[in-house]
């Protein structure tokens, strides 16, 4: 992918966010939202991204 090695350091803390979510999270509809995003190539998620993954977050934390 050339990543920098800043660029490395984003991918892994969004994998880890993924994985996170992932283990906690037994929803088929979460699952699929994971599965989207794991698959993104760079570094940096779009404004879109990013809200759907906090909202995941959010529910996996036990907020609305």
């Amino acid at each position: 992918l050339q990543l920098t090695p800043s660029e490395c350091e984003q991918m892994k803390t969004l994998c880890d966010r993924l994985w996170k979510i992932r283990e906690k999270v037994p929803d088929p509809m979460v699952f699929t939202m994971l599965k989207f995003l794991g698959q993104i190539k760079h570094p940096k998620l779009t404004t879109v991204q990013e809200t759907i993954l906090k909202s995941i977050e959010n529910i996996e934390e036990g907020g609305n």
